[in-house]
């Protein structure tokens, strides 16, 4: 996955989800220039999530796991809607990720505990005048549907975008998801992917 290949001498790596900041390191580490969200505050990165529009949010985790938060939406504040052993963590704003970036994107990773549809239905305009070459995303099946979304639909609206997924790597083998559309209850685990897996999309 050498930008060199592609004629790019300066990628654009942008990290959506970022947590510690990993991924963020390494790949600046590689000469990448890099854009980082994650919502927790207590990661020291840029203090917004991302999501299809602007609303204001809660970010909840257990006491296990402080830094691997999950987001929780309502019109209302609700201070106990959290499951048992979790907790309110921050109080986080939500914006779109077209507010922000206008520019190609080398890699483009999504891992927000299920709220990927919603950031990429935030990037329109992004996929519509600019160029990302490769996209990473975790697609949590569990989380998604927490969170009122489809992860079929949202496997399908990647591939209304040009790209092509696999769950090994950037170079294949790719998984033939316009055949198993039409097959009658469809699931992930078919295509072996469980609930939590990184599912890696080649454009």
């Amino acid at each position: 996955m050498s930008s060199h290949h592609y004629g790019i001498n300066n990628p654009t790596f942008l990290d959506i989800g970022s947590n510690i900041g990993w991924f963020s390191m390494i790949l600046a580490k590689h000469g990448f220039e890099v854009i980082s969200f994650e919502a927790s505050k207590s990661n020291g990165l840029l203090f917004r999530g991302l999501s299809d529009k602007e609303k204001k949010c809660y970010l909840i985790s257990d006491d296990q796991n402080l830094g691997d938060g999950i987001i929780k939406c309502y019109k209302q504040n609700q201070e106990n809607f959290a499951p048992s052993g979790y907790k309110i963590r921050e109080h986080i704003d939500l914006v779109r990720l077209d507010d922000y970036v206008q520019q190609d994107i080398f890699l483009l990773k999504i891992d927000v505990e299920g709220f990927e549809p919603y950031v990429l239905d935030g990037a329109t305009l992004l996929f519509k005048h600019y160029k990302v070459n490769f996209l990473m995303t975790e697609i949590a099946v569990a989380m998604m549907q927490e969170n009122n979304k489809d992860p079929l639909k949202y496997i399908e609206s990647l591939l209304d975008l040009g790209f092509e997924c696999s769950s090994i790597d950037f170079t294949g083998p790719y998984l033939d998801f316009k055949k198993h559309f039409k097959t009658k209850n469809f699931n992930l685990l078919d295509l072996g992917l469980g609930a939590f897996v990184t599912a890696v999309v080649v454009k």
